[in-house]
C-alpha cells in the first residue's frame, strides 16, 4: 500500500476487494469505490507507522475468522476439483424430508427470520438467504455434512444450494417442496419463536428468570449491550448452549435480529423450552434510546 498504491496519486480510483459485513477484516467501510486522497484523508490505517507498529494495530481487535476459512485457503493453495455446475436441488415430500433429518441431515430453512419464528420444522437451523448467508453457513455446519432445504420456492432453494456448492458441500439432498405448506398440510409438528420488539425486551428484561442472551461478538458485546445481558457469540452456541438453563425464558438479540435467529433456531433445535428473538436488534434498540450497559 505504501509503496505501490500511495504513490500512484490522490486522484487513483480503488475499488475494495471487501466491503462491510465481511469477516475479513475489521472495521471495513462501506464505500463501493474510493480514491487514493480520500483514503489518506480518513483511513487511519494509512498514518505512518514503522512495520511492527503497523502489524500490531492492524491485528488488535481483528474479528474471529469463521472456521470454513482455513479450510476454503488450503484448498484454494491447491486449486479445486473441478465439479461443473451446480447440482439443481430435487424437490423433497414432507416424508422424505423427515427420513433425510432422522438419517443425519442438517435442515437450513432459508426464510426470514419472521416468517421462521411464525412456524419451522423441529430443528431447523435458520439461516435467512441474502448476502450474509455464505459466511454462516460455513460458520454453523460442519464440512462434509448433508443439508437439506426449506425455501420459499425453487429459486431460493437454488440460490441457497449455489452458495452451499461453492463453499464445498457437495451433499444438498434437496429442498422441501411446496415448502412449509406441504409440511403442514401433511400435519407434520411445528415449532415456533416468539418475537420481541425492543420495547417489549426492555419491559422484561428485570425478570429474574429471563436470560438475556447477546450472540455478537465480545468487540460488540463490550462496545455496549442491553443490561443484564450475558454473551455468546453465535458460532459458539451449539457447544455453549449448556451454560444456559433450558428451563427458563431466554431471549436472544443482536446487531439487527439476523444472527439472534440463528442463535434462537440453535437453542430451539437444542429443545428450550421457551426462546424468543427480539427483530432490530440492537440497532432498534439504539434507535429507541433505551437504557444501555459498557
Amino acid at each position: 500500500m505504501f509503496e505501490k498504491v500511495l504513490p500512484l496519486g490522490d486522484g487513483t480510483a480503488v475499488w475494495p476487494g471487501h466491503g462491510a459485513g465481511s469477516a475479513c477484516g475489521k472495521s471495513l467501510g462501506d464505500l463501493l469505490s474510493t480514491t487514493v486522497g480520500h483514503e489518506r484523508a480518513v483511513n487511519t490505517a494509512l498514518e505512518p507507522r514503522g512495520r511492527e507498529a503497523f502489524t500490531s494495530w492492524l491485528l488488535e481487535g481483528m474479528p474471529e475468522l469463521p472456521r470454513h476459512y482455513a479450510r476454503l485457503k488450503r484448498i484454494n493453495a491447491v486449486g479445486a476439483p473441478v465439479r461443473g455446475a451446480v447440482p439443481v436441488p430435487p424437490p423433497m415430500s414432507p416424508d422424505a424430508f423427515e427420513k433425510a433429518m432422522r438419517e443425519g441431515a442438517v435442515a437450513i430453512d432459508t426464510r426470514p427470520m419472521l416468517a421462521f419464528g411464525g412456524g419451522h420444522v423441529p430443528g431447523a437451523l435458520n439461516i435467512g438467504i441474502g448476502k450474509e448467508f455464505p459466511a454462516w453457513l460455513g460458520w454453523m455446519v460442519e464440512h462434509g455434512t448433508s443439508i437439506v432445504l426449506v425455501a420459499e420456492g425453487p429459486e431460493q432453494a437454488l440460490e441457497a444450494a449455489t452458495h452451499a456448492f461453492r463453499l464445498g458441500y457437495d451433499t444438498v439432498l434437496g429442498w422441501l417442496g411446496r415448502g412449509m405448506t406441504a409440511w403442514q398440510n401433511a400435519a407434520r409438528p411445528l415449532r415456533h419463536v416468539d418475537q420481541w420488539t425492543v420495547q417489549a425486551l426492555d419491559d422484561r428484561r428485570t425478570d429474574p428468570d429471563l436470560q438475556i442472551l447477546d450472540v455478537r461478538s465480545l468487540e460488540e458485546f463490550e462496545a455496549g449491550h442491553v443490561p443484564g445481558a450475558r454473551n455468546i457469540y453465535v458460532p459458539h452456541l451449539p457447544e455453549r448452549s449448556g451454560e444456559l438453563d433450558p428451563d427458563r425464558p431466554v431471549v436472544t438479540y443482536c446487531g439487527t435480529g439476523y444472527r439472534a435467529s440463528i442463535g434462537a433456531s440453535v437453542l430451539a433445535a437444542a429443545r428450550f423450552a421457551q426462546v424468543y428473538n427480539t427483530p432490530g436488534s440492537w440497532t432498534a434498540w439504539q434507535h429507541a434510546r433505551l437504557p444501555a450497559e459498557r
